[in-house]
């Protein structure tokens, strides 16, 4: 039985494969949200199409995966060429590549040929086209602030905690940092840091939806466990716990899925460039640090791909985690994309056998997922970094297990261990980061 991910593929195979198919200018492939294909063609270039027998095709070699019938352009009812023809025009442009099952070997359909329109229930942030670049708030440039997105594929691996350590390092430099809790189904930043918790993100996000409003009012709260840091650290919790949250989370939609325009941006999305752009305008800080949620949650796609200027992707060293920082770097994939990776949880016997083998190993696993996803893709061959080079993004931040990180009660009595050196050279990194490079001043 055909497969989801085969499904594309052998449409494409088989029409390519099809007598006068080399005559069709224009071909959609739609898919629909339970999944299944759909094949829709420009009727000017079909006549030469033995359409019966194509969906016969079709029908016997896709399956239950495909859905006929197939659609022209010129043909059917008024509705149906109209939507052909919308189809036609807001596709994808696609070159798909599929394999021949003669020589085993893969084959590109025609550069200009094929248009793609996938409808999806979610994930739409995860799904970029590969190599296309990130678009926050604004440019870094001088003057603004940094956009700073914390994630771990996997939860437990110390995300909040290096988030707090970091935004407290730079206010005990003088440096004014924003910190916002995008883990909207498991809030608990503004707790830690000792914040207010009346008003959050889901309230402004549920006033800009509804209402067109975008005002902080009264959102932010000093960090009042960091002593005197909290004059420079403001918090914008996710919102008051209690079933009116449940209500406007449950009226959230990070998805939105619109065919016709698959560049535009949902309205949570806009409403989170919204909160950012007020943000700036308002509390005019120098940092903004997003606690995004871990996994495959909406947020944290849109944290990661649609919102911030630099990423912290925490991991253990797990097989696990591995696998969820290939899948980052599949869909990061950009040469231009900056960030840092930090070995979380590495053995607290800093030095010992087990450290070294355990940080060597974390560091080669890394360096090969770089190497396949964003350097063979990106880099010429003479500029791909090896292995040893420290400063490049494959190089990561290790940060040893401390006991009393483990179940943190009181940011204000773990202080040492959030400004240790693991956790300095961290900062020291986002920092380097966040600095602007010279062609982005412009």
């Amino acid at each position: 039985m055909i497969r989801f991910e085969e499904a594309l593929p052998e449409l494409v195979r088989i029409c390519e494969g099809a007598p006068g198919f080399a005559d069709v200018k224009r071909a959609c492939a739609v898919r629909d949200l339970r999944g299944r294909v759909r094949l829709v063609l420009d009727g000017r270039d079909a006549a030469n199409l033995d359409l019966p027998s194509l969906q016969t095709s079709l029908e016997s070699e896709i399956g239950h995966y495909f859905q006929g019938p197939i659609w022209r352009s010129d043909d059917g009812s008024p509705d149906e060429r109209r939507l052909g023809q919308r189809l036609l025009e807001v596709g994808q442009a696609w070159q798909p590549i599929y394999r021949d099952p003669r020589t085993g070997e893969n084959v590109s359909a025609p550069s200009d040929r094929w248009r793609k329109v996938e409808r999806r229930l979610s994930k739409q942030a995860w799904l970029r086209e590969a190599g296309e670049p990130t678009r926050p708030p604004w440019p870094l440039v001088r003057a603004v602030p940094a956009i700073v997105t914390f994630y771990s594929f996997k939860g437990g691996v110390g995300r909040t905690t290096a988030l707090i350590s970091c935004a407290w390092q730079l206010a005990e430099k003088g440096k004014s940092v924003v910190v916002v809790d995008l883990d909207l189904e498991a809030p608990g930043l503004a707790s830690l840091l000792g914040a207010g918790l009346q008003r959050g993100v889901v309230d402004f996000l549920m006033d800009h939806i509804a209402a067109d409003r975008a005002v902080l009012d009264g959102m932010a709260s000093p960090a009042s466990e960091l002593g005197e840091a909290q004059r420079r650290v403001s918090v914008l919790p996710a919102g008051e716990l209690n079933l009116p949250y449940l209500e406007k989370l449950a009226r959230l939609d990070f998805n939105e899925d619109v065919p016709w325009e698959p560049k535009s941006e949902v309205r949570a999305q806009q409403g989170l460039k919204s909160l950012l752009k007020q943000i700036r305008a308002e509390l005019k800080p120098e940092y903004i640090f997003l606690d995004a949620r871990a996994g495959l949650h909406d947020v944290a796609g849109l944290s990661l791909h649609g919102l911030s200027h630099v990423d912290v992707l925490l991991s253990r060293a797990s097989e696990q985690g591995f696998q969820g920082l290939d899948l980052m770097l599949q869909v990061l994939s950009n040469p231009k994309f900056r960030c840092v990776v930090a070995h979380a949880f590495a053995p607290a016997q800093r030095e010992s056998e087990p450290d070294k083998a355990e940080r060597a190993m974390f560091r080669q696993r890394v360096y090969e997922s770089f190497r396949q996803y964003i350097y063979d893709k990106h880099y010429e061959d003479a500029e791909i970094p090896s292995e040893d080079a420290e400063d490049q993004p494959h190089s990561p931040v290790v940060l040893h297990q401390e006991e009393a990180l483990r179940s943190i009660s009181s940011v204000a009595a773990v202080k040492d261990f959030l400004f240790s050196s693991d956790y300095q050279r961290l900062c020291a990194k986002i920092q380097e980061l966040c600095e602007p490079e010279p062609e982005d001043e412009g």
